[in-house]
């Protein structure tokens, strides 16, 4: 969701939608051919039962940040090297 907003919270669009190059679009229109996502991983990472219904909840998901102004960068993605479990980051810490 975070990365789905950037371009706006960046004010470069309004919408998600508007951004060709973003996950967003990938997501709510996959391409036939040379896909970047794969959307069965996809919808069974998100408990759903098929790639429309995943969509309608995502759609749903960027409506909703976007009504409630959830704009504000959050250090947590934009100032992190590596994001993701504890012990993932802290292996990557020990190993940089």
């Amino acid at each position: 969701m975070y990365v789905d907003l950037n371009m706006v919270r960046a004010g470069v669009v309004r919408h998600p939608e508007q951004w060709k190059y973003g996950g967003f679009n990938e997501i709510q229109r996959p391409r036939l051919r040379y896909r970047v996502i794969d959307h069965h991983a996809l919808c069974k990472l998100t408990n759903s039962k098929d790639l429309e219904t995943f969509n309608l909840k995502h759609r749903a998901r960027v409506e909703s940040e976007l009504k409630r102004g959830a704009l504000q960068r959050d250090s947590k993605w934009a100032e992190s090297a590596a994001v993701g479990p504890e012990s993932f980051t802290l292996n990557f810490k020990s190993e940089k």
